[in-house]
């Protein structure tokens, strides 16, 4: 059974990051934790016990007009002293229900809390309860509806008691990674009287959308995942507004029967497979004609802003990639720590990985992130969670 704590009173001033509700969606036990990491291959001990919320909470759409988005948030059970703050940022998803919120058991927040650290799981715009669509690798309304949800987080720990500490982790793969590299630059540069970051693992993101990624969008060789195309394209032309008619970027027959493929109703994987092997096939003959002759085009001048890798980290950052990532090249890690080197960022580091293309990649990046993070937990918090997990043996 659920529990539904409404926040927000009619009388209450609408502002970014306050909850509009939190609902309990399931609790579960270290044992059933335990079997469920076992059974889905996850090495390691849980902890604690885990309750799993969904919340509602404001944040503000690419118009700056304030909406409401939700997430879910993983708390463990039983804690004697202030745990760390991890916020995840899930890859890439289109189907509105593909996310924390909307499901009963999150393995990745379940693993996370059972270790004891409170898991933020932003599910962003578009998807979950967010209206219209998702607006993809847009690091302005990535990073604002994570910080949001952080300060939702806060709030709730506040009112209810939670013991919430001080430090705070970001850790995402695939857009999950490009939306951790962004809300880290976000709260640095932004919110750095709020947040402090103590360690982020942004893991395989598309970092270098102007450069690295529209390489692969507009050549002639086949890629694994070709909707990451029109995906941007309507996420993008939501945001900038980059075309009136679909007929005007893509050729027939794409321009029409792409446009309805994009309701929330289905997965990327469902839509890959009505699209072609090589992305550009997709795009009319006129649109990549003046992508070729104008640097100034609209979409590429959106793909530069939205490049996330030019700046200088202050707090430790590590970059998981998989060296043979077949979706995401690990070329996109190469060029920001390149950046950040040249801006004379010191404490970033990248870890090349050996564990295959983008999908097989990902559980081993996370399981590494999460022990570097480990490395960073108060001494004092490690010390009381060993003697609890002794007591309990």
């Amino acid at each position: 059974m659920s529990m539904l704590l409404v926040f927000a009173g009619a009388g209450d001033e609408p502002r970014r990051g306050t909850i509009v509700s939190v609902e309990r969606i399931a609790s579960v036990t270290v044992d059933d934790v335990a079997a469920r990491l076992r059974e889905a291959g996850v090495p390691g001990r849980p902890m604690y016990g885990v309750t799993l919320y969904r919340v509602l909470y404001r944040t503000t759409d690419t118009d700056g007009a304030l909406t409401v988005a939700s997430g879910a948030l993983a708390v463990p059970e039983g804690l004697t002293a202030p745990a760390p703050l991890l916020s995840y940022q899930h890859g890439t998803t289109i189907a509105k229900d593909r996310v924390a919120s909307m499901r009963d058991f999150d393995l990745i927040g379940m693993g996370f809390g059972a270790s004891g650290y409170i898991t933020a799981l932003p599910d962003y715009l578009g998807l979950g309860v967010s209206d219209g669509l998702h607006p993809y690798v847009h690091a302005a309304s990535l990073s604002t509806a994570i910080v949001d949800m952080l300060r939702a987080v806060r709030q709730y720990s506040a009112d209810e008691g939670v013991l919430l500490g001080d430090q705070l982790f970001l850790m995402g793969y695939s857009e999950g990674g490009y939306a951790t590299m962004a809300a880290h630059r976000a709260i640095e540069a932004q919110y750095a009287d709020e947040f402090e970051v103590t360690a982020s693992a942004p893991m395989a993101g598309p970092y270098s959308l102007s450069d690295v990624m529209f390489g692969q969008m507009v050549d002639d060789r086949s890629y694994p995942t070709t909707v990451y195309l029109p995906l941007t394209l309507f996420a993008y032309d939501q945001v900038y507004d980059l075309f009136e008619n679909p007929s005007e970027v893509l050729a027939p027959p794409y321009d029409t029967t792409l446009p309805a493929l994009f309701d929330g109703a289905l997965d990327w994987r469902e839509i890959n497979a009505h699209l072609p092997d090589v992305p550009r096939a997709m795009l009319s003959a006129s649109f990549l004609e003046n992508l070729a002759q104008d640097p100034a085009h609209p979409l590429l001048r959106a793909l530069r802003e939205n490049d996330v890798f030019d700046w200088k980290p202050r707090a430790p950052m590590k970059l998981f990639h998989c060296l043979e990532d077949e979706q995401v090249p690990f070329r996109n890690a190469e060029m920001a720590i390149e950046a950040f080197h040249r801006h004379g960022a010191v404490d970033v580091d990248v870890a090349a990985l050996d564990f295959g293309g983008h999908e097989a990649c990902a559980p081993p990046a996370i399981f590494l992130g999460k022990l570097w993070f480990d490395a960073f937990v108060d001494e004092e918090a490690v010390l009381l969670r060993q003697a609890r997990a002794t007591l309990e043996k």
